[in-house]
């Protein structure tokens, strides 16, 4: 059983890494908006579907990589795992998805250890990856349109 394992990395604040073990029935997709990356292992996606020059990194982040999700996940691959792109491979994630089918579960999600909501997040992104502040409004403004509940504690995390 083929599956995908996908990661988003825009803007300079992180480092693609290889996987250390290569599991040759998944495939390693990196969507990302920076020319420069380069991998043997990672298909690398640049974002240029969209104008994104108007988001952020923590908007394209968030908004963008559904539609890739849409674009370049084939059907045939029952699982895909969303990897935060700081986060290194050390093994194969092919037993978190024998995990998921044996237990027929559709998905998979943490909570975030340490945040419970977006704005948590967003300030987190200021205060550690240099974010600016003057995104932040127009941010939520996005989430809320696309029907975000402020009020539901629980972010969930993007890593294994």
């Amino acid at each position: 059983m083929k599956y995908t394992i996908l990661t988003c990395l825009f803007g300079d604040y992180d480092t693609l890494k290889d996987p250390e073990e290569i599991d040759e029935d998944a495939k390693y997709i990196c969507i990302t908006d920076r020319k420069d990356l380069q991998s043997n292992v990672w298909n690398i996606i640049y974002d240029s579907f969209y104008d994104t020059d108007q988001l952020n990194g923590i908007q394209k982040t968030f908004l963008v990589k559904y539609h890739f999700i849409q674009q370049y996940i084939s059907y045939e691959d029952e699982y895909i795992i969303r990897l935060d792109a700081s986060i290194a491979i050390h093994k194969s994630l092919r037993p978190i998805v024998d995990f998921m089918k044996e237990n027929n579960y559709d998905c998979l999600v943490q909570y975030h250890n340490s945040r419970t909501d977006m704005i948590d997040e967003y300030n987190a992104w200021i205060e550690g990856r240099n974010q600016d502040v003057k995104y932040k409004d127009q941010f939520l403004r996005k989430m809320s349109k696309v029907g975000y509940d402020f009020s539901q504690p629980g972010l969930l995390g993007t890593t294994i």
